[in-house]
């Protein structure tokens, strides 16, 4: 007989799909900043959250960057993001 442990094995390795966790992070900086991020400005790559966003966003998500990157955490847990980083727009 399989043991549960064994079942629930295979599910471990999964990974949330691109579009939850872009909308995760829309609402963990709008939660934390008040500022909304459209999708289409977020990319996800590896372990990182890349934003495309202007250089005063940044600044301001920066200051709430780990307060943003906790609610991400509580979240998606060991598989949530562990870093956000900047493409800032001229």
């Amino acid at each position: 007989m399989l043991h549960i442990k064994e079942f629930f094995k295979k599910f471990s390795g999964i990974v949330a799909p691109e579009k939850f966790i872009k909308d995760a992070v829309i609402q963990a900086v709008l939660k934390e900043t008040g500022e909304k991020i459209e999708p289409k400005n977020i990319k996800i790559q590896n372990t990182s959250v890349f934003l495309s966003i202007s250089p005063a966003l940044k600044s301001e998500i920066f200051m709430q960057k780990q307060e943003i990157l906790q609610g991400l955490k509580e979240s998606f847990g060991q598989k949530a993001p562990l870093d956000i980083r900047w493409i800032c727009n001229l």
